[in-house]
């Protein structure tokens, strides 16, 4: 298994998330039979401190991309980021929040038989969390820019 470092990319922001991460991966990888060595390697290169949004990734290179996404109004992030962001991002020309952001590079990122089971606002609106209705239409413009068949499953 130490030949698998690029088989997963994790991160966060925060190095104590990070770090918190890194160290439950290496736990899990210990109860699998692995050797300390490898654990703390393949958590080490697997869970990185780092903006996603802004990390330079390999296209089309993901089997799966699974997230949590923050939402995060971007005029709530520092000018030099959410400019970057804008920059990158043809789905937050506005107003947007910055989970849109990662739709446009988890979308961008996966294989064309690839999966993503993922958070997104229609969840949020589930449960009575109030979502900008900008940022369905920029998620819309990101789905409908891609050739992603989408199944949506109202509330029960």
């Amino acid at each position: 298994m130490a030949d698998a470092e690029q088989a997963i990319r994790g991160f966060d922001l925060l190095e104590h998330n990070a770090e918190f991460t890194r160290k439950a991966v290496a736990a899990k990888l210990l109860e699998s039979g692995e050797t300390v060595e490898v654990a703390e390697f393949l958590s080490g290169k697997w869970i990185t401190t780092g903006d996603f949004l802004l990390t330079p990734h390999h296209g089309r290179s993901a089997d799966f991309v699974i997230g949590n996404p923050p939402y995060i109004r971007l005029e709530d992030v520092p000018n030099d980021i959410s400019d970057a962001y804008r920059a990158e991002y043809a789905s937050m020309p506005g107003r947007a929040d910055i989970h849109v952001g990662f739709y446009e590079k988890g979308l961008d990122l996966l294989r064309p038989e690839g999966k993503w089971p993922s958070f997104a606002p229609t969840v949020a609106c589930a449960i009575g969390t109030p979502v900008d209705a900008g940022a369905f239409e920029a998620v819309d413009l990101v789905l409908r820019s891609r050739p992603l068949a989408v199944r949506i499953t109202p509330p029960t």
